[in-house]
């Protein structure tokens, strides 16, 4: 069996037990071992080079959700400046001045529970114009897609998206539970 720190930084890494994670957080293996394996495995696939991300918030406030944490949410009173999403040209404009500060990916992120058929629409198009005219890779955090939205979203040139699930696998499982019993109740 090999030991932790060979199934961790070998060429082809396997997973490890919740025992081995252990291992690294207790120390038993060397914060130093993994920072060093860390930087080597950094230089390996991107040398000594930085790849930079230019996050543009294309949407501020207007969230009908109500997440505890979230400046954004329904009904906070947290001085959050709201404005409703921005126009394609804006968002265009925005990647144009990242292109030109360097960035290799543009990553838009927006409020809310997830787009619409409309605003989607609107995401793939300006997509499309920022990878065929900036040549640039994008990423989008727009709340919950389904399917079909997701696969407009890709054909437009979407190269990462966040869903932006930020809370706990236990409170996930139990509403997952909850919407069961209420699609069972409501047939």
């Amino acid at each position: 069996m090999l030991k932790t720190s060979e199934k961790i930084f070998s060429e082809t890494p396997s997973i490890i037990t919740k025992e081995e994670g252990l291992k690294i957080l207790n120390g038993v293996i060397p914060l130093t071992t993994c920072l060093d394996k860390a930087f080597q495995e950094r230089n390996r696939y991107f040398e000594n080079k930085v790849r930079i991300h230019i996050l543009d918030n294309i949407k501020n406030g207007y969230c009908p959700e109500d997440c505890g944490y979230c400046a954004q949410r329904k009904n906070a009173n947290s001085g959050v400046q709201e404005y409703p999403m921005k126009s394609e040209q804006e968002i265009y404009e925005d990647a144009v001045q990242a292109k030109k500060n360097g960035a290799y990916r543009f990553c838009m992120v927006t409020s809310g529970t997830g787009p619409n058929r409309l605003t989607t629409e609107k995401l793939a198009s300006t997509i499309q114009r920022i990878t065929d005219e900036l040549n640039m890779k994008v990423c989008l955090s727009a709340g919950l897609l389904d399917i079909e939205k997701a696969q407009v979203l890709k054909e437009a040139g979407l190269d990462r998206y966040n869903h932006n699930l930020n809370t706990s696998e236990i409170i996930i499982r139990k509403s997952a539970i909850l919407i069961l019993i209420y699609k069972e109740l409501k047939h």
